[in-house]
């Protein structure tokens, strides 16, 4: 094999490709640098931003032990998604969803119609809380020739109507 001496074009040549292909591997290697400085920053900023959420979920937490304590009904029951409940006039719900934002419960539930609402889930019950005998109470409480508001007659009817309601789907 004959080789052809290296003339001074060619080493010339070869130096400005070597120079060149240096320039650009380091060009390279600085973009490659930068850009994993900055994916660095911003995995940092993400971390601070979960440690500061921690300590906030922390601080509203009663335990104090990094846990979120379930929202409770009114008898200090924790109420969970699937949960049944009733309000005090005997109608009742389905909890669907638990919501924890800005520090607070919201607890959306359905009632027997699939209408969904969030619900003031403190001032309901797991159990049933009305009977035929508490809603006859109620109704007798009234003295007598005393017009009763529309909303106490109303709430009653609810209460009825709620509870022949459960009454049926029980003998079901």
């Amino acid at each position: 094999m004959d080789y052809e001496p290296i003339t001074k074009e060619l080493r010339e040549l070869m130096s400005h490709q070597a120079v060149v292909g240096t320039d650009t591997f380091k060009s390279r290697v600085t973009a490659d640098h930068d850009a994993f400085d900055a994916a660095c920053d911003n995995i940092d900023a993400i971390h601070r931003s979960l440690e500061q959420e921690n300590e906030r979920l922390r601080d509203a937490s009663e335990s104090g032990d990094g846990w979120i304590k379930l929202p409770v009904d009114a008898d200090d029951v924790p109420v969970r998604e699937g949960d049944e409940l009733w309000s005090d006039n005997g109608i009742r719900v389905k909890v669907e969803r638990l919501q924890f934002e800005n520090g607070k419960w919201a607890v959306f539930v359905e009632d027997k119609a699939g209408v969904g609402f969030y619900a003031a889930f403190e001032i309901m019950h797991h159990y049933n809380p009305d009977t035929w005998e508490s809603i006859l109470a109620d109704a007798m409480g009234c003295e007598p020739n005393e017009v009763a508001e529309d909303d106490d007659l109303m709430a009653l009817v609810a209460r009825c109507e709620a509870l022949c309601e459960r009454t049926r789907e029980g003998e079901e």
